[in-house]
């Protein structure tokens, strides 16, 4: 009786999750074209200082935006409702995507980014766009946040015959052994990681991890602390 109240309870609470979270994306959906009008001048001419102000709350939303974005694909995984659109896709041009979008950050922080297979052909994956793209941005922004101003990041993406392998690698300030057992937890965030950077929901690499297992793949990392981490997945590349 008591594990069929808590099965209960987890569900209703998975539940509520997915209602706020539905709730909540229409409005802040509002406030983010609202704001992009007012940047972009539709509703008229704004000073340089009060475009600045609106740049800065509009990346607040845009957090806001994508926390509730991750805590809607939790409540689908933990309900098995994730649904996956699986296509031919290549992951170089993926990632190259994604470096563009982190730029902004990377170059902030004089971060120099290494990508070893820029231009190498490799196989494509079947794999659903859009998710397979949240794993290289959950990767690769941890990657630059967590690295020193000035440091490296490294991604490299390699066939290995039967599944493609991408690893980034970072010269931050690592995982110590006695928080690493965590790192993929939902909500976890270590307290090192916490020392660095207050701002994270813990919820990046648990959503890695479960879109890569459902691609068929693996994620994994190495660490040491003060010498840096590399963060490893793989996707299975599609018999012919």
């Amino acid at each position: 009786e008591v594990n069929k109240r808590l099965k209960e309870i987890d569900s209703n609470r998975t539940e509520f999750v997915s209602i706020v979270a539905h709730q909540l994306r229409t409005p802040l959906a509002g406030i983010k074209w609202t704001l992009d009008m007012l940047i972009n001048g539709d509703i008229g001419e704004m000073t340089l200082e009060q475009k600045a102000q609106l740049m800065k709350i509009l990346d607040t939303n845009e957090r806001i935006i994508r926390f509730v974005t991750d805590l809607l694909s939790i409540s689908r995984i933990e309900s098995g409702r994730l649904e996956y659109k699986f296509t031919p896709v290549n992951l170089n041009q993926i990632a190259e995507s994604v470096l563009l979008d982190i730029y902004p950050i990377s170059n902030k922080k004089q971060i120099t980014v290494n990508f070893r297979a820029k231009g190498i052909s490799i196989p494509e994956v079947a794999a659903d766009t859009d998710k397979i793209m949240a794993v290289f941005q959950n990767v690769l922004e941890n990657a630059v946040k967590y690295c020193p101003v000035g440091g490296h990041v490294t991604l490299d993406i390699r066939n290995k015959g039967s599944e493609i392998q991408v690893s980034v690698a970072d010269d931050g300030p690592g995982i110590p052994k006695d928080e690493q057992k965590n790192i993929f937890k939902r909500f976890y965030r270590a307290p090192s990681a916490v020392k660095m950077q207050s701002e994270g929901s813990g919820l990046g690499l648990y959503l890695a991890k479960a879109i890569v297992e459902g691609h068929g793949g693996k994620i994994w990392f190495e660490s040491e602390a003060n010498r840096g981490s590399t963060f490893y997945f793989t996707v299975p590349i599609p018999k012919k």
